[in-house]
Parts: structure tokens; sequence; C-alpha cells
């Protein structure tokens, strides 16, 4: 019985690192796409335009 709760217990925990990781990603894909827009929005008042589109194809 107190072996089997322990299982349950650890088991809850891994889907909780599970959804944790899930949420982490997510949040880390948002950012990434968030800084590329911002940086596409920016860049062609810094550089000449056409040099960072071309990059980023």
């Amino acid at each position: 019985m107190r072996l089997c709760r322990h299982y349950e217990i650890l088991h809850f925990r891994h889907i909780l690192k599970q959804r944790d990781l899930f949420l982490i990603k997510q949040v880390s894909f948002g950012m990434i796409f968030y800084i590329k827009r911002v940086l596409l929005a920016i860049f062609p008042y810094l550089e000449g335009g056409d040099y960072f589109v071309e990059r980023t194809k």
C-alpha cells in the first residue's frame, strides 16, 4: 500500500515536471518569435533594409 502511494507521488511529480518543460518550451518559442518580429521591425532602419531580409529567408 505504502509503496503504491509512493509510486503515485513520483508519477505525479514526473507529470508536473513534463508540464513545466512544455510550458518553458512554449514560452521560449514565444520569446524567440517575438524577438524575431522586433528585430525585423527595427533592422530595416539600422541596416540598408534588404540585407537582413535576405539573411533570414
